[in-house]
């Protein structure tokens, strides 16, 4: 903006200066012309007033009224005959001479008619005046000259004060022009400032109004314009947020990444599912960043052809993850990027896992009991009915797979109803310490036969929690069973109570086989057993752990395993002494 206002300035000063050149030229033309002109008018009336006195002066006078007039007047004066000799000459000094030649070099006046004219004498410029002489018949013609170097010395003089007044009013011109561009561009300089600092970031900044004009309009203009970025900004800055947003707490990774292949933006979850940190992600490469080929191959496939893929990937070894990767798409329908999003489905895949084995096991445990059922009665129709003995032991297996097939099906009901949310649990205050014991009783003849010492370890103070009586005894019941029929003899089972503040906990403890830890994430799934043939040989149906958890989980409370393979295991459970309010006669929840 100094550069405008000192343009400004600039064309202000050339346009005062030539202004003021011209007026100053015009002037001084003027007073030449007019102090020239006086000079002749006044030659010429002084010549007119000698050329009368003349008319009435002697002869024998005539060269002293000459001498006194040049001398009166300061010029010389000159007398002319008829033939333009010069009859008496005389000089501002008083000196006359008579009868002498024309002495200029402009030829001698012979019009009997006034008028005025420049020669020069001994090369000085002189302006001299003729005049004619009525009634002398010796004098024709008075001639008056004055040379020219005195006057113009006189112009010169004003001349000088002419351009000191100039260059004065030039000086204040200028200094007014200067004043004039300051003001002119001071607007202009806050309006640069101004949308410099908007250009800069500071939005909410706002032009100084300047009235009505131009600069009022562009200021309003500018303001108004900065008014809607603003609130575009804002809005802008909100969708932004909530993107971001959507975005940080989707339950899909997403990996947006540009054309050359670097990775814009990442959330917790893709950082989370590729094993890494956002810092290390965003701002690499996507070959360095994911330690899947898979998913780089993908990307690199769509930012190449344009059309959107989907596939499902395994990475970090365990994790299933369907991935769909789409092009971003610029102005002029050119990649500029692509949005990968992941979907784990490691869960969806396990869940399927485990439905395919639930329908295997339940096809393989009921199979088993109906073939054996049907061969037997196969057996006894084909003449066994005719051998007592054999008869009844044929219909004795034949009972006992009965009653295998109807405790499966009762524990698949069961099960069923538990995690539909319609089992009955009828909830009171209880001693936890009483229903240990109970169970541990009915379990007792069976630890004793198999060689197995059950020792119960209660606290001397009651031990009160809101549960469903039968419920847990079925839990215990289930893990106390367990444990006598995985521990071979001679063994130990130790079943305690455990108070504290807030909850009890329940421990099973024996010296059986153990379970391996690879299995021990998946013991509670429904019919999954770790020893396969001895599970099958103690008569279970593979659910029981699988209802133990859903008991627990609908008592809000949890169930924790620990075990090495040829020392033993142990169970452990955990539930609250309160239950939160509830209808005692209306289903539960699987999970409250």
């Amino acid at each position: 903006m100094a550069r405008i206002r000192n343009r400004i300035t600039l064309t202000v000063v050339v346009v005062i200066t030539a202004a003021l050149f011209c007026a100053a030229l015009l002037a001084l033309q003027f007073m030449e012309n007019n102090q020239m002109q006086h000079l002749r008018d006044s030659l010429l009336g002084e010549a007119r007033l000698i050329a009368t006195e003349l008319t009435t002066t002697a002869s024998e006078a005539q060269p002293q009224m000459a001498r006194q007039s040049a001398v009166t007047l300061g010029r010389a004066v000159f007398l002319l005959s008829r033939d333009s000799r010069v009859l008496v000459s005389a000089t501002p000094t008083g000196h006359v001479e008579r009868d002498i030649p024309w002495p200029f070099d402009h030829p001698a006046p012979t019009v009997g008619q006034a008028h005025d004219f420049q020669a020069a004498l001994h090369g000085q410029d002189m302006v001299l005046a003729a005049a004619p002489v009525s009634g002398n018949p010796a004098v024709h013609t008075v001639v008056i000259a004055t040379p020219l170097e005195p006057e113009y010395a006189r112009l010169l003089t004003d001349w000088r004060w002419l351009a000191v007044e100039f260059a004065g009013v030039g000086v204040l011109f200028i200094l007014i022009g200067y004043l004039w561009a300051r003001r002119i561009a001071s607007p202009l300089e806050h309006i640069a400032a101004t949308t410099e600092q908007i250009a800069a970031g500071d939005v909410r900044k706002r032009v100084p109004y300047w009235g009505q004009d131009e600069y009022g309009r562009i200021s309003s203009a500018i303001n108004s314009l900065t008014g809607r970025l603003l609130e575009q900004m804002d809005d802008l800055s909100q969708e932004k947020s909530k993107v971001e947003g959507i975005i940080k707490h989707m339950g899909s990774g997403v990996l947006v990444v540009d054309r050359s292949g670097v990775i814009l933006v990442a959330n917790e979850t893709a950082t989370a599912m590729l094993g890494g940190s956002q810092t290390q992600l965003v701002g690499q490469t996507h070959w360095v960043a994911t330690t899947s080929l898979r998913i780089s191959e993908l990307i690199d496939t769509v930012l190449l052809k344009g059309h959107p893929l989907r596939k499902e990937v395994v990475v970090n070894n365990d994790i299933n993850v369907e991935l769909f990767v789409t092009p971003i798409f610029g102005a002029n329908e050119e990649v500029v990027g692509a949005v990968a999003v992941l979907h784990d489905v490691t869960q969806f895949r396990r869940v399927e896992r485990m439905r395919t084995e639930f329908v295997a096991n339940v096809s393989h445990e009921l199979r088993t009991p109906i073939t054996a059922v049907k061969g037997f009665a196969e057996t006894l129709l084909d003449g066994a009915l005719e051998n007592p003995d054999l008869c009844r032991q044929f219909v004795q297996i034949i009972y006992d797979e009965s009653e295998r097939l109807s405790h499966l099906v009762l524990d698949l009901l069961e099960l069923s109803k538990m995690e539909s949310g319609h089992s009955v649990f009828r909830f009171t205050r209880v001693n936890i310490s009483e229903l240990v014991d109970t169970a541990a009783a009915r379990l007792q003849n069976q630890a004793t036969q198999s060689g197995i010492d059950l020792f119960v370890h209660t606290p001397e103070s009651p031990v009160f929690a809101d549960v469903a009586p039968e419920r847990i005894t079925q839990v215990l019941i289930n893990l106390i069973g367990n444990a006598i029929a995985y521990t071979p003899a001679p063994g130990r089972i130790d079943v305690s109570v455990l108070d504290a503040d807030e909850e009890v906990t329940v421990e099973v403890a024996d010296t059986g086989i153990g379970i391996p830890k690879a299995d021990i994430p998946r013991i509670f799934e429904r019919f999954y057993r770790v020893d396969k043939d001895r599970s099958r040989n103690t008569g279970g149906t593979g659910l029981g752990l699988a209802i133990v958890k859903h008991i627990l989980e609908a008592h809000r409370g949890t169930i924790k395993v620990t075990s090495e393979v040829g020392r033993g295991s142990t169970f452990s459970f955990t539930l609250p002494k309160r239950q939160p309010e509830r209808n005692p006669d209306g289903p539960s929840n699987s999970n409250p």
